[in-house]
């Protein structure tokens, strides 16, 4: 987490005794959640306005302060990440059940069933065999389906979705007249605080066994 807070009165040390305010919140947010603030010197004159806060402390490679853009320098991190924390969602291949060739099935099954009941010496193998059978039979007479990946955030709930759809809807027919655009501009705003939410909500789901979450800091 990092970024320029325009905080010069903070220690982002975790050593400031005070119980309100401010610091309070920082010193809970650094204790609370085992972060380190790994910037080691001033980024604006004599104050440090720019921090970056890590955890754990050990995937810090290197911190160094160089020069910025006007009166503030810039930070410059290498970090060693462990890897990403959420699998992606993969592309998935679904039976559609509904288009089974029923005809073609009930034929391959009794084909097939003869030679089932007759091998295997064992409960394992018999129901290892039923199976494969099982399994052929879908993958020769069931249709499937590739289902892309969502390319939508993992926090957009149904409100948000809703909402999308909504704009795109009144988007295409902003050029109908003013009131298409008024209501265009209407269900935007909507949009966005519906996914500051629903953002904000998710950040909560993800950090509720690690400390309170960004709204309490802020």
């Amino acid at each position: 987490i990092g970024g320029d807070l325009n905080l010069p009165q903070a220690d982002w040390n975790g050593d400031a005794e005070k119980t309100r305010g401010f610091q309070a919140l920082a010193n809970k947010l650094l204790w609370d959640n085992g972060y380190t603030q790994v910037v080691g010197g001033p980024t604006r004159g004599d104050a440090l306005l720019d921090i970056y806060l890590l955890r754990p402390e050990n995937s810090l490679t290197s911190c160094n302060i160089v020069p910025g853009i006007s009166d503030h320098s810039g930070v410059v991190l290498e970090v060693e990440w462990d890897g990403i924390c959420r699998q992606p969602k993969m592309e998935r291949i679904v039976p559609l059940y509904h288009k089974t060739d029923v005809l073609g099935l009930q034929t391959f099954l009794r084909k097939k069933f003869a030679l089932w009941t007759g091998n295997g010496s064992c409960v394992d193998e018999i129901w290892g065999s039923y199976k494969n059978i099982i399994f052929e039979g879908m993958k020769r007479f069931v249709p499937h389906k590739s289902l892309s990946k969502n390319p939508d955030p993992e926090y957009y709930n149904r409100d948000v979705k809703r909402l999308k759809v909504k704009v795109r809807r009144v988007y295409n027919k902003r050029k109908l007249g003013d009131h298409y655009k008024e209501g265009l501009k209407r269900l935007s705003k909507e949009l966005l605080l519906a996914k500051r939410k629903a953002q904000e909500t998710f950040l909560c789901s993800v950090l509720q066994n690690e400390g309170n979450c960004w709204a309490e800091f802020f």
